[in-house]
């Protein structure tokens, strides 16, 4: 993944949690928030999800987003994936 695409999707993931704060939101609240496309929401939703950091529920065509606790974090962020050329 190119750097200034991992960098973009951590000030994203971090924005998000942010605008989540303590409440659960819809990812369309969460998008009109942020004010980000709809492409950049769900990769920051994706590593926030493999972090342990939240929770999606599908919900009337979308998905109900809310923060876990960290104790409550069932999978370990993996950092032994190998990486993938682009072609």
């Amino acid at each position: 993944m190119p750097e200034s695409l991992s960098s973009q999707l951590k000030e994203d993931a971090r924005n998000a949690l942010e605008a989540l704060g303590d409440n659960s939101k819809t990812a369309w609240e969460l998008k009109m928030a942020l004010k980000v496309t709809h492409t950049r929401l769900h990769l920051a939703l994706g590593a926030l999800v493999e972090r342990g950091s939240i929770s999606l529920t599908p919900i009337e065509g979308t998905f109900k987003v809310e923060r876990l606790a960290p104790e409550a974090a069932p999978i370990p962020l993996r950092t032994d994936r190998p990486k993938i050329a682009a072609s």
